[in-house]
């Protein structure tokens, strides 16, 4: 059996072009938005020193993403899908960028950081959709979608052990403004990848028309389903009470450990460790 052979057999979602591209693309892009991730942290807490302003960055993100991800879910619906994650990944590419700038120019402010994560949280509230529904098209229906999926979170997990110890490295020999100009360049191998996707751009539904009226339809269905409402159950609690745990780190790493950027980089990496 040749190589060839071997991926198709044990994995088929590579089989289809674009999900080729895209998968490769976000393996790049999420090590860079991890690097950002664990440089923001540590960026945060070490310009306050203050536990409370690291905890509001967080609040202040992922606060877009509860509140708008229903109404962007009718636009993701309503137009194209690659095209919105084109317009996404730019604009996140730009923020990333954004903060390089005013770290290399000496003007970053706890308030200018406030303001660049909500718009990242704001995009994020449509990206997220947008990408989750597109793995579909990309391959061409459902046969093959349990294994993209897969890949999927095999990408996001490995990247989340990767991107957070290199972010560590980093920023302990170079400073934390290379992580997010890494991260604004990693953003490219997406874009480069759904630019190179041979596929006809067409929306899920051209016509949309209460978009109020379907998202409480949405929220009714789910309340009639137990098999959806215990997993929407599942996927409020635990990321509210466990998940955000890792926000203690930075200071756990700085204040408890009395160590620096390099083991903070590690620490972060470990919980994707036992992830994958």
């Amino acid at each position: 059996m040749n190589i060839k052979s071997a991926v198709k057999n044990s994995f088929p979602a590579f089989t289809h072009r674009n999900f080729t591209l895209f998968w490769c693309g976000q393996v790049v892009s999420l090590i860079g938005s991890w690097m950002q991730n664990a440089a923001l942290s540590w960026l945060v807490y070490t310009i306050t020193n203050d536990r409370l302003l690291l905890s509001l960055m967080t609040v202040v993100q992922f606060t877009p993403l509860f509140f708008l991800s229903l109404p962007f879910g009718i636009i993701v619906e309503k137009y194209p899908k690659r095209k919105i994650i084109i317009f996404t990944q730019t604009m996140l590419l730009i923020a990333a960028f954004m903060l390089f700038l005013l770290i290399a120019t000496d003007n970053i402010k706890y308030p200018y950081i406030l303001i660049i994560v909500s718009v990242i949280g704001t995009v994020q509230a449509l990206d997220n959709p947008a990408r989750q529904s597109f793995v579909v098209e990309m391959v061409e229906g459902r046969e093959h979608l349990l294994n993209a999926i897969a890949l999927n979170s095999a990408a996001f997990n490995g990247a989340r052990l990767i991107g957070p110890a290199f972010a560590g490295k980093v920023m302990s020999v170079f400073g934390a403004k290379w992580c997010f100009f890494f991260n604004a360049v990693s953003f490219l191998a997406v874009l480069i990848g759904l630019l190179m996707m041979r596929m006809e751009d067409k929306p899920a539904r051209k016509n949309v028309e209460n978009p109020f009226k379907e998202i409480l339809e949405g929220i009714k269905y789910i309340g009639k389903t137990p098999k959806l409402l215990y997993t929407f159950m599942v996927v409020a609690i635990i990321p509210t009470f466990c998940i955000n745990f890792n926000i203690l780190i930075p200071i756990y790493t700085k204040d408890i450990l009395h160590l620096k950027e390099e083991a903070f980089g590690m620490l972060l990496s470990a919980l994707g460790l036992g992830a994958l």
